[in-house]
């Protein structure tokens, strides 16, 4: 009861208290991954490597994922040309729109060849089936050609 507020709270209230806890999770979060970099850096040094490993840990700890609006609003500017289809992607991404293993890259790529990207794969042909009648006349000696 004691935690409780007896008054009606904001949206933007709760998010600033919401942001007040995530401080203390970012400082941790900071610290795990200046461990992390440290315990690589001294495992470089004790295998003699010069390139050191680093890390990112992710500090997202609010979900920013786009509203519906947002999403309309981005492909309106993609459908008029004022928007890359590049920065649409990299935009519904950064929402949380598309998955975390969605590659932006090899979708860009793969419409601008119009979807034939070389990736796909020939039919299997079997030996026991019959051959396939297409529509070209088979070449026929004169003396057939004469005597029809």
């Amino acid at each position: 009861m004691l935690g409780q507020k007896l008054s009606a709270e904001t949206a933007e209230s709760k998010r600033i208290d919401r942001s007040q806890g995530d401080s203390t999770m970012m400082v941790i979060a900071q610290n795990m991954q200046d461990l992390i970099d440290n315990c690589l850096a001294h495992h470089a040094h004790y295998l003699n490597i010069t390139e050191v490993g680093s890390c990112l840990v992710n500090r997202d700890f609010l979900g920013t994922r786009l509203e519906p609006q947002e999403i309309q609003a981005l492909l309106q500017l993609y459908t008029t040309g004022t928007i890359t289809q590049e920065t649409l992607l990299l935009q519904l991404s950064e929402g949380e729109v598309l998955g975390d293993d969605f590659d932006i890259e090899a979708e860009v790529e793969a419409t601008q060849l119009g979807g034939l990207g070389g990736e796909q794969m020939p039919e299997p042909v079997e030996d026991d089936e019959e051959p396939v009648e297409t529509d070209e006349i088979p070449e026929q000696d004169e003396e057939e050609v004469e005597e029809e």
